[in-house]
């Protein structure tokens, strides 16, 4: 696991503070993005209305010029990807962007995953072990020197939490796992329905490279 899960983005002038707000407020959003597959989910786990929220399809490419215009009021973003970009966006463009982590709002579920093949693991540990050393290096890094990584990520060097202290990065819980895919199962209608306990391993993590 490399980024725990998402939120939506949204301007502070647009009023929304808890996940109730987002009821009557404008979506900006494509029938595949994960924050409108997962809109039911999050409103049963926070206790809003989905039905209520007030969806706009468009394509990627509009929805950030389209929530700074105030042509739809948010959009949904990944904390490894969307939410950082938007933060410096806002910074640049003068607007004071605010977030509703999926997280916060009940849902305690995975995000970013890294993929291999069951065959890999089998055949070549090493070399999955070797290619994950490196990559958590860099990551433990560019985390602690966010100015030397790049610009964007200046002043976003609190995103480590006490979990991935103590376990590394990368580490995976079970319960988090088995809550993930139940949700998967359900939301994005996986037939037949997967089993958690085969689709993940913390086989390869290590305490070092820690934060």
């Amino acid at each position: 696991m490399v980024f725990q899960g998402g939120g939506y983005i949204f301007l502070e002038e647009s009023g929304i503070k808890t996940p109730k707000d987002l009821e009557g407020k404008s979506y900006g959003t494509t029938p595949s993005d994960f924050g409108f597959i997962l809109l039911p989910a999050l409103a049963a786990a926070a206790g809003f209305d989905h039905k209520k929220v007030v969806i706009k399809t468009m394509e990627p490419a509009v929805r950030t010029p389209a929530l700074l215009e105030r042509k739809i009021d948010f959009i949904a973003g990944a904390r490894g990807s969307s939410i950082p970009r938007m933060a410096v966006i806002g910074k640049r463009e003068g607007k004071k962007i605010k977030f509703l982590f999926f997280k916060d709002m009940g849902l305690n579920t995975y995000g970013h995953v890294l993929q291999t093949q069951e065959e890999r693991i089998k055949n070549n540990p090493d070399q999955v072990q070797r290619f994950l050393d490196a990559l958590f290096a860099a990551w433990a890094w560019s985390i602690k020197n966010p100015k030397d990584w790049a610009e964007m990520q200046d002043g976003l060097s609190d995103i480590q939490d006490a979990e991935t202290a103590q376990s590394g990065l990368g580490y995976m819980k079970e319960s988090m796992m088995k809550q993930s895919t139940e949700i998967a199962n359900k939301y994005f209608g996986i037939s037949p329905a997967v089993d958690y306990k085969i689709i993940y391993t913390n086989q390869f993590i290590k305490k070092s490279p820690g934060m």
